[in-house]
């Protein structure tokens, strides 16, 4: 609702790209051995949205990646119509439950940046540091 009033939007990452089709009223009960088929749907695409609407905003998202890390977060950035891009390779030790981590932050128009291994404050330190240097290039 205050999209139009703000300078920046950063979105984290989507909790789940698909949700039930149909939600059940009650619990489902096991009926014997029989398996359970369940139907999904996508959920709204909330960065995409923004970031083809945005006016004067910076679009900052997120791509937890776990493999093709740079080629499917450049390809993530173009599609969502960001501003900026957070990419980070999870697995093996990396992203989640952790207390560092390391990320690339991509933009339409420069050479993706990787950050080190670092605290996750650091890095969004770092993030908001680029976030207030788009800012100031669009006053």
């Amino acid at each position: 609702a205050q999209f139009e009033q703000t300078d920046a939007l950063i979105m984290a990452a989507a909790v789940a790209d698909f949700r039930p089709d149909q939600v059940a009223a009650n619990k489902i009960k096991k009926q014997g051995d029989a398996a359970l088929t369940l139907q999904l749907a996508q959920n709204p695409d909330l960065l995409a949205g923004f970031g083809a609407a945005k006016t004067h905003q910076v679009v900052v998202g997120f791509a937890a990646e776990t493999t093709a890390l740079l080629a499917n977060a450049t390809a993530k950035l173009a599609r969502k119509h960001a501003d900026l891009l957070v990419a980070n390779q999870v697995g093996a030790h990396q992203g989640f439950n952790q207390e560092t981590d390391a990320v690339t932050l991509l933009w339409p128009d420069r050479a993706p940046r990787p950050i080190a291994e670092a605290s996750k404050t650091e890095i969004a330190a770092a993030i908001l540091a680029e976030v207030a240097t788009l800012i100031d290039r669009r006053s």
